[in-house]
């Protein structure tokens, strides 16, 4: 029994974290985002829904662009040519340079702002795991809560990404947003498959 006391702990601590590390389903609605990061026109517009929430979607985007480019110089290092994977979502999109350099810097900027939330959210959990030494609770203690700032900084995270994504909108315009835009939902989205955990 206090094994599975113990590895109840960890998977709430966990599931309250995996955001910070593989993001976790979640519905955003109206209400969570300011009025100023919703263009109904362009959802009219916009080809098929994601299935997973947008800040997720966009949030992959980003991880995976960089994770190229990060490739790309690693082939580099070798000797080999790295244009390719470097110029993957450019060439795809068919986006002019200018706004392929935009992207890639938003992108980037966004990952070093999440970045900073995960290490200070990473510091929390570490500190409440070391309240159950070997991970074990004592006696009649019921399993506590995860700790209230997670919640809150997820939420700042959530909002940075969407700001990344408004960023770029302002950046590099309408047309050219709309067409990256659309990429992500037709061609990224439909991979992102956030993972349900079962916590029964």
């Amino acid at each position: 029994m206090k094994n599975l006391i113990v590895i109840s702990l960890l998977i709430v601590i966990g599931v309250s974290t995996v955001g910070f590390a593989l993001t976790t389903w979640q519905s955003t609605t109206k209400s969570d985002k300011p009025e100023s990061q919703y263009h109904e026109s362009e959802a009219a517009q916009s080809p098929l829904p994601a299935r997973a929430p947008e800040h997720i979607v966009y949030r992959q985007f980003f991880r995976h662009l960089l994770a190229l480019k990060e490739r790309a110089t690693e082939l580099e290092r070798q000797g080999k040519n790295g244009n390719g994977l470097r110029s993957h979502y450019k060439d795809k999109i068919k986006l002019k340079d200018k706004d392929a350099r935009a992207l890639d810097q938003i992108a980037s900027d966004c990952e070093r702002e999440i970045a900073q939330i995960d290490a200070r959210a990473k510091a929390i959990i570490q500190s409440a795991r070391a309240r159950f030494p070997n991970g074990k609770l004592p006696p009649g203690q019921q399993l506590p809560p995860p700790p209230p700032e997670l919640k809150r900084m997820q939420l700042q995270r959530n909002v940075l990404i969407m700001q990344a994504r408004e960023r770029l909108r302002t950046a590099i315009g309408r047309d050219e947003f709309q067409k990256i835009n659309d990429y992500i939902k037709l061609n990224f989205a439909p991979n992102v498959q956030p993972a349900q955990i079962n916590m029964q």
